[in-house]
């Protein structure tokens, strides 16, 4: 309960923000392109960061004390964004924002992968995917009616004070963490894992096998394309459809409300059907999603878009999370499952600037913007079809390199 907590506090904080700054940025002047540049900061401190934090958590295995510490860096962080009145000062506070707050997913999907069998790690990594989405749900409640209601620095205060709740659950994680571990490794074994490298599945035989660069290839493009959209939707609700950030926020709500109530369903469907049948089955339905924005003339097919892509998301990344944690390596789950967020990082760059460029009005506008999300998406799918394995001979290897045993974090 405190771990699923405070993974939700950190996730509704980052949903909350990406609204609130999307939104601050246009109301100080900016352009298609600056508005975008707040989701490409975002995920290029994901991108950074996060396999920092996952290597933190396995070379010290303080899987426990990396999620408190990210969580506190990233309150702090918040507070700069309260003082910020510019576009620069917006665009640096989400970074260190979201630098700090990039520690929690690795470290939290480690520890419950690594605590239990690989029968039931689907469901184990469904408890994070389930804060995330709560989170997330909550987080675009809240982003949409704080910039509805309260001036801009009030409605940063407000996130401030949320993501000091994910301190105090991170706190109350039960200890397991060995007392001397610090003290016995050494942090050079940590400096050689921050540059963002796939260089570890390149070495492995068996994860070049079981195809993780073109899992990771996926999550690239398919992130891009998402996040390309989401850079600017808010901005696009309000312009072409006339919505306020309430009714826009409430309708990106949908998105992580599908996600909650259909993961739970898609972990038991990953333990059963096989890991590769959910992922694949939750990308074909992120696909849908462009055309539905692109084509509606009412609030029902947008309601149908945010939904979709709930449900789509909810099962491409259990799916690939349980794949991974069945094929990675004890000592290197932290890392592995890091490098999740590094793939959605680099989408995360690059999707939103390639909106905003294709969105301006000199270009080809939003009509070419979606499209253009629309084909890279496509492209990820293809990469991820042909690249994976059936899911059973990742949990037969996993068994095979721990028989009868249940593997602990720490």
């Amino acid at each position: 309960m405190p771990l699923g907590l405070s993974i939700a506090a950190r996730t509704c904080c980052f949903s909350a923000l990406a609204i609130i700054c999307q939104l601050y940025v246009r109301d100080l002047g900016g352009s298609r392109l600056q508005i975008s540049l707040a989701s490409t900061l975002t995920w290029a401190a994901i991108m950074l960061f996060s396999r920092f934090w996952g290597a933190v958590s396995d070379v010290f295995m303080v899987r426990r004390r990396t999620i408190l510490v990210a969580a506190m860096g990233a309150t702090l962080a918040t507070l700069f964004l309260v003082q910020s009145s510019s576009i620069a000062g917006i665009l640096v506070g989400i970074f260190l924002v979201e630098g700090f707050g990039a520690g929690v997913a690795p470290a939290a999907l480690s520890l419950l992968s690594a605590r239990g069998t690989a029968e039931s790690r689907g469901k184990r990594i469904s408890i994070v995917t389930l804060s995330q989405s709560i989170g997330m749900l909550s987080g675009s409640l809240l982003g949409g009616f704080l910039s509805w209601r309260l001036p801009f620095s009030q409605a940063f205060g407000v996130v401030a004070a949320v993501s000091g709740v994910a301190v105090v659950a991170a706190i109350l994680i039960p200890r397991q963490d060995g007392g001397t571990a610090v003290r016995e490794r050494s942090w050079r074994a940590v400096l050689t894992r921050i540059p963002p490298s796939f260089g570890v599945v390149t070495e492995d035989r068996t994860l070049r096998e079981h195809g993780l660069l073109h899992v990771y290839g996926g999550v690239i493009l398919r992130k891009a394309g998402i996040l390309g959209i989401y850079g600017l939707i808010m901005v696009y609700l309000q312009e072409s459809l006339g919505l306020t950030p309430l009714t826009s926020g409430a309708l990106s709500a949908i998105n992580p409300a599908s996600q909650a109530i259909f993961m739970p369903l898609w972990g038991g469907a990953a333990d059963t059907l096989g890991r590769r049948p959910v992922f694949l089955a939750g990308y074909v339905l992120t696909l849908l999603v462009p055309a539905l924005i692109l084509f509606s003339d009412s609030v029902w097919p947008l309601i149908g878009s945010f939904f979709v892509l709930g449900v789509g998301f909810a099962g491409f990344i259990l799916g690939i999370t349980a794949y991974i944690g069945d094929v990675a390596p004890k000592e290197r789950e932290g890392e592995l499952m890091g490098l999740v967020q590094v793939s959605q990082g680099l989408g995360g760059i690059v999707g939103p600037l390639a909106a905003g460029v294709a969105a301006s009005p000199s270009v080809v506008g939003y009509e070419g913007m979606f499209v253009t999300m629309f084909a890279l998406m496509l492209a990820g799918l293809v990469l991820i079809s042909i690249g994976t394995r059936p899911s059973q001979s990742g949990l037969r290897l996993s068994e095979s390199r721990c028989p009868g045993q249940s593997r602990t974090a720490e």
